[in-house]
């Protein structure tokens, strides 16, 4: 019996970075071995922007997004977004001039934006 849709609830949860790439290769080789749909609930936004080519973002329960993941992710991605001081420049073209220039690489960790006067903070991760 193979299953049309396979739900996978964190299944990263716990996992250190060789375990989460051998079961995202899992993942990935189930769904194009079988054909089998995965509904992949998860936290882990590395994960998700490995394996995922459609998304659904919900937020307390209510969807927000929906649709492709690049359609999704440009918009939003603070990479993508203008550098405050060369808007003709994103932030992710300013990484790569100063990986250049230094000659090594960058890793970036974390971004955080936060909403003027609400003392909220929203983040993305790499």
């Amino acid at each position: 019996m193979e299953p049309e849709v396979l739900l996978l609830d964190e299944p990263m949860a716990g996992m250190n970075l060789e375990e989460k790439e051998d079961m995202s290769r899992f993942v990935l080789d189930v769904n194009n071995h079988y054909g089998t749909t995965i509904a992949l609930i998860e936290h882990d936004m590395g994960v998700v922007m490995d394996i995922s080519d459609h998304i659904i973002v919900l937020d307390q329960g209510e969807k927000i997004a929906e649709g492709k993941l690049k359609e999704y992710y440009a918009p939003f991605c603070l990479l993508e977004q203008p550098y405050i001081r060369e808007p003709k420049m994103t932030v992710g073209q300013l990484i790569q001039e100063k990986i250049a220039v230094i000659k090594e690489n960058i890793v970036v960790r974390r971004f955080a934006r936060f909403e003027v006067g609400s003392g909220n903070e929203s983040s993305a991760t790499d």
